[in-house]
């Protein structure tokens, strides 16, 4: 059972605060270049992850990969032996340190922050060494890792569901947006017949007047995250408000300038955007959910009439002409819809629940690796 500690000093009695470098190295990965590389039964790693397969391991594992050149820190586990990158480090260790404690010490530690190289971003092991840890028991190490692995277990679980429901929706959206039901007829329309187009703007920004209320001002960086659009970065006063294009709630916002070309999302509540969106406000004959759907299922068709100057763009005559297909009778757009929004839902749901696991390790980490919280 885990129990509150009463610590002498903020460190608990068993404990050792003693610099990492004393019980652990982190050795060079090896230059094993894609051509180099025959796939076969272990995983290469970079420092992003997994990067291929070779047909021979370069270390027995379990062991801990350690981003050394791009992504900086990352701690990467592997339960099988493996092969490591020359933009990595892995781990050996002494017999004071049970590998899999170490594995959630090292992330504690936040080692991507330690960026020491100029230029290109690099972590120098040496100075990794240098840190100050607390090393419980090695009994208490294996405990600590036991709880923290069964977060882990049930994120990896999460996330498994949520990749098959995603596969899920990507054939449910082939089928039903191209085929629809037993009896569905369709018909090719431009989005211009279905709705009006609306290019978004933006106030003045060096009026101060005209920002800081409570009205919402979307741009791309606030699409992407969800389905539905009720809050965004930027806020606008009344004042700031009135000069703008209202988009209505339900409104269908697309992004259409820039590296981002195709994000799309539905308005909860009526709000503006900058000029990089341009929305589509679906009349009553169509349902908004419908054509959301098909702009999702199309976003590569968007993408590519873009231009090809400096700042990708999609103007709107373009936009508006682009085709989509969709059902003659409103009630089959509904019944697509409402499949594909359950799926959706589904998706949310566990998208919210892996953030609250990944909430819930990051508050025990701290806890039970600085001994506030004990576990024997």
């Amino acid at each position: 059972m885990i129990k509150t500690n009463q610590l002498k000093k903020n460190i608990p009695n068993e404990w050792q605060e003693e610099k990492l470098g004393k019980h652990i190295k982190l050795e060079y990965g090896f230059s094993l270049p894609d051509r180099k590389r025959e796939d076969g039964d272990f995983p290469v790693f970079g420092s992003s992850g997994i990067v291929g397969s070779h047909k021979e391991a370069l270390v027995k594992g379990p062991g801990i990969i350690v981003g050394r050149k791009g992504t900086i820190g990352s701690v990467i586990w592997s339960d099988k032996d493996f092969c490591p990158i020359d933009t990595t480090y892995y781990t050996t260790i002494n017999f004071s340190i049970y590998l899999r404690w170490l594995y959630y010490e090292l992330q504690f530690l936040k080692l991507n922050k330690m960026n020491t190289a100029s230029g290109v971003p690099g972590l120098n092991r040496e100075e990794v060494y240098k840190l100050n840890i607390l090393i419980p028991t090695k009994l208490e190490q294996e405990k600590i890792a036991e709880i923290l692995s069964k977060v882990d277990e049930d994120i990896e679980k999460t996330e498994e569901v949520i990749k098959e429901t995603e596969k899920l929706k990507n054939g449910l959206m082939q089928e039903l947006l191209t085929k629809g039901f037993k009896n569905t007829k369709f018909k090719k329309m431009e989005l211009k017949n279905i709705g009006e187009i609306i290019t978004g703007n933006t106030p003045r920004t060096l009026e101060r007047d005209n920002y800081g209320g409570d009205y919402l001002l979307v741009s791309p960086k606030d699409i992407g995250l969800t389905k539905y659009i009720n809050d965004s970065e930027n806020r606008l006063s009344e004042r700031g408000y009135k000069l703008t294009r209202k988009i209505p709630k339900d409104s269908i916002l697309v992004v259409c300038i820039g590296s981002t070309i195709g994000k799309i999302a539905i308005t909860g509540r009526e709000l503006s955007t900058n000029q990089q969106i341009n929305s589509v406000i679906v009349d009553n004959n169509y349902s908004n959910e419908y054509v959301y759907y098909q702009l999702l299922y199309r976003r590569s068709e968007i993408i590519d009439k873009r231009s090809t100057q400096a700042v990708p763009l999609l103007n709107k005559s373009d936009f508006s002409e682009l085709e989509i297909t969709i059902p003659e009778r409103r009630d089959d757009q509904e019944k697509i819809a409402e499949i594909l929004s359950s799926v959706d839902e589904k998706i949310s749901v566990n998208k919210k629940l892996k953030e609250k696991l990944t909430q819930l390790k990051k508050g025990l980490m701290s806890d039970l690796l600085s001994g506030k919280i004990r576990t024997i």
